[in-house]
């Protein structure tokens, strides 16, 4: 069910994004990234019914969350900038339609953090990106940062 709902969030998203956005390519898409943490909360669950929780263990189960989700987030980060890399090693996997390059440029939704953001940018320049630096929007580092800004779906609602 709940992947349901995010296939339609992200349908939506894409949609709404496509319509009244001039600098989305067009045939943009959204992607969703499902990360099951049902053991990390099954876990809790247990030790909270053998003892009781303490700011330590629930601190320690949010980084534990916290940990699953970033390691997450780059290895999608990583299957993407391999389908987009233009390392030659690579490239030679890779199945194209068409003499064109493919451009891929992700913006962070919820539960991608600046240190999500930063790690993403600085990998993509690691791996010889070419347009690195705006592999992703809302860096922290430079541009606008669309979550503290508020610059969302909903348009501009805090500057």
């Amino acid at each position: 069910v709940r992947s349901v709902n995010h296939y339609n969030e992200a349908y939506g998203l894409a949609s709404t994004q496509q319509a009244k956005n001039k600098d989305i390519a067009e045939g943009g898409s959204k992607a969703v990234v499902l990360v099951k943490l049902d053991d990390v909360t099954a876990k809790k669950t247990i030790s909270s019914k053998k003892s009781k929780e303490t700011p330590e263990s629930l601190a320690f189960a949010q980084e534990n969350r916290s940990r699953i989700i970033f390691r997450s987030v780059r290895m999608a980060a990583d299957s993407l900038l391999d389908l987009i890399s233009p390392e030659a090693e690579l490239q030679k996997h890779i199945v194209t339609y068409g003499p064109r390059e493919e451009f891929v440029y992700l913006g962070p939704d919820e539960q991608i953090t600046p240190d999500h953001i930063n790690w993403i940018t600085d990998h993509a320049k690691e791996r010889r990106l070419p347009y690195a630096t705006a592999f992703m929007s809302s860096k922290p580092r430079t541009g606008i940062n669309h979550k503290q800004y508020g610059v969302t779906s909903e348009g501009v609602c805090i500057f």
